[in-house]
């Protein structure tokens, strides 16, 4: 069996530390091979050995140019599946997904696996161009694909009710994670005192700087905590174009010295397991991977009941807490909450970690193995 796994690229992210999971842990016998297609030249990760990588093209600035370029892309994917007599082909994310599906269409004889990652009604909600072509290509494009994969419930019922895709070419696979390293690299010794000095009570964020984040609404229920715990401090790990927005609200609110914006870090479970509460003010999601890298991390979670993933994560009031999204009161009373009562900390990093081994990557390989051999 000869495999292509397709991404855009691998840049920092979600789906592409998934695709990077499997590539490292799938099991590839004797007559196998696996193959990474990249759309564009955008390597942040080290590939395996084992794996051999075709490039697709160059790197484009501007959305339109990007979904211009996939029918070249699937042409030049169709080839590569004849030269190479490509069995399956396995996308994430919605370009790649649009390429190999064209490239089906095209005349391509390999099995279509397409990945959804997130929730498109919510990602492509918007009546700029870019968003109702999405919409469009994700309606008239995805139920030609042999099968689905899917990382949340939530996501496949959003598919069904609002691209009318047929339910019976849907599977879910949740994301893998692989537990032991991450216990491994939370140890890890950092520089940051509001985390190694105990004086401290630390809120800490994962995430791009994105309006789809909330990171707002979490600093504006921060600041109404910090009348309420002098030795409160808010970290939030991640970049992006919102940066600016959230600097100039805390500037507003007059919290400069309570809250730190550190940028990307290569290892931000070294920081999860030395913090009091995850918060994940997020307005949609597909999966939020940080959610259980947090409860994996041993940190009790606070989450918005975003769709989807939060819910089919945590039990509320067992593993952590469920908040409306975008509900500042309910956010600040659920960390305050947490922040008042040790007892109850121990009770949701304990209900955390037994959920969170469902994810173990054995596990989720297991399935991915499954639909990949599927005739």
């Amino acid at each position: 069996m000869k495999t292509v796994i397709l991404i855009n690229s691998l840049e920092k992210g979600g789906a592409e530390r998934v695709v990077l999971t499997l590539l490292k842990n799938i099991n590839v016998r004797d007559t196998d091979s696996f193959y990474l297609f990249l759309l564009e030249d955008n390597i942040k990760y080290e590939i395996p050995n084992k794996v051999q990588v075709v490039i697709g093209g160059r790197f484009h600035n501007t959305n339109i140019l990007k979904l211009l370029q996939i029918p070249l892309l699937a042409i030049k994917l169709k080839r590569i599946c004849r030269k190479y007599q490509i069995s399956t082909v396995l996308s994430f994310l919605e370009r790649s997904n649009f390429t190999n599906v064209l490239s089906r269409l095209l005349g391509s004889a390999h099995k279509c696996i397409i990945s959804e990652r997130n929730t498109p009604s919510f990602v492509y909600q918007s009546q700029s161009l870019k968003d109702k072509i999405n919409r469009f290509l994700i309606r008239s494009m995805y139920s030609h694909a042999d099968q689905i994969v899917t990382v949340s419930d939530g996501v496949s019922q959003d598919l069904v009710e609002n691209f009318s895709i047929p339910k019976d070419i849907i599977t879910k696979i949740n994301n893998p994670y692989e537990i032991d390293n991450i216990h491994y690299l939370s140890k890890e010794m950092i520089d940051e005192e509001w985390l190694n000095n105990d004086a401290y009570q630390t809120i800490i964020n994962v995430g791009s700087l994105t309006k789809q984040k909330g990171h707002d609404i979490l600093v504006k229920a921060f600041a109404r905590l910090i009348h309420k715990f002098e030795n409160l401090r808010l970290i939030i790990i991640g970049e992006g174009m919102e940066r600016q927005s959230i600097l100039s609200l805390i500037k507003e609110l007059r919290i400069e010295d309570f809250v730190k914006l550190t940028g990307l870090k290569e290892n931000p479970y070294a920081y999860m397991s030395r913090a009091d509460i995850f918060v994940l003010s997020s307005f949609y999601e597909g999966f939020p991977n940080v959610l259980v890298e947090a409860m994996i991390c041993e940190c009790p979670v606070v989450s918005a009941n975003c769709k989807s993933g939060p819910e089919e994560i945590i039990e509320d009031g067992q593993s952590g807490f469920l908040i409306p999204p975008g509900n500042i009161e309910a956010l600040e009373k659920s960390i305050q909450k947490v922040l008042e009562n040790p007892n109850l900390r121990q009770i949701l990093v304990k209900n955390g970690l037994e959920k969170v081994n469902t994810y173990d990557v054995n596990t989720i390989i297991a399935q991915y193995e499954r639909i990949l051999l599927q005739p």
